[in-house]
């Protein structure tokens, strides 16, 4: 029952991969998929895509952190090489989505990073 339940806050339902639903907390007409009394959590189709976000930056990170293992490297450098670039876009641009306030705190170090490796 515990891991039915936690799938079920994961994965956003069918009727948040339609794109009105999408937008509908921006736009003021949250739909609350709970079907509860006010003292229950919000269960909009914000609140499941958080989650899943959230979700799939943990898993990009997790193989980030598989593929850098020292055998990952020598057996296979451009599989390193590319899974790092993938799953490093993925895990930063899904907290981002995530977490929006991450932005603030990522913005310094690529600020950094850019103006280390671009020409001048």
């Amino acid at each position: 029952r515990f891991f039915s339940n936690m799938f079920h806050q994961l994965i956003p339902p069918p009727v948040c991969w339609m794109r009105p639903s999408l937008l509908s907390y921006r736009d003021g007409q949250e739909i609350n998929l709970a079907g509860g009394g006010e003292e229950e959590e919000d269960h909009n189709c914000y609140f499941y895509w958080r989650n899943f976000c959230g979700v799939v930056s943990a898993l990009a990170f997790t193989i980030l952190v598989f593929t850098s293992w020292n055998f990952v490297r020598r057996w296979n450098y451009r599989f390193f090489y590319v899974s790092h670039i993938v799953t490093g876009f993925l895990m930063l641009g899904f907290a981002i989505f995530h977490i929006r306030y991450i932005g603030v705190y990522l913005i310094p170090g690529l600020l950094y990073y850019a103006a280390c490796s671009l020409p001048v």
